[in-house]
């Protein structure tokens, strides 16, 4: 499988010389710990990893307040976890949607 959003993010992230942060153990909470102990200002996810954040019990254990802005990639989002999203993450200002390699879909906080 070939993550070219994900390639496109790196790229661009290297160009603007932003620090990059990727788990080669990956789990849900090695996600959040990565969150807690990096504070990153943006995330790059998967729709299943938001609605997992979203239903996470422990969550307040975690300062994700760093996170201004989170991209996802794949399929849509429930509109539930996309609304709930900014309510757990109450830094939040964007959700991003990269569906295609060319087309984007924001939501903006109101």
């Amino acid at each position: 499988m070939n993550n070219t959003a994900g390639l496109s993010l790196a790229i661009g992230a290297s160009l603007a010389h932003y620090d990059l942060y990727c788990l080669s153990d990956f789990s849900e909470q090695n996600l959040l710990s990565a969150f807690d102990s990096v504070k990153p200002l943006a995330a790059s996810l998967f729709p299943a990893h938001i609605a997992w954040i979203c239903r996470y019990p422990h969550l307040d254990d975690y300062d994700l307040s760093s996170l201004t802005s989170v991209t996802y990639l794949g399929s849509a989002l429930s509109p539930i976890y996309e609304r709930e999203i900014f309510d757990k993450l109450p830094n939040l200002l964007f959700l991003n949607n990269v569906r295609y390699t060319h087309f984007f879909y924001y939501t903006i906080k109101s």
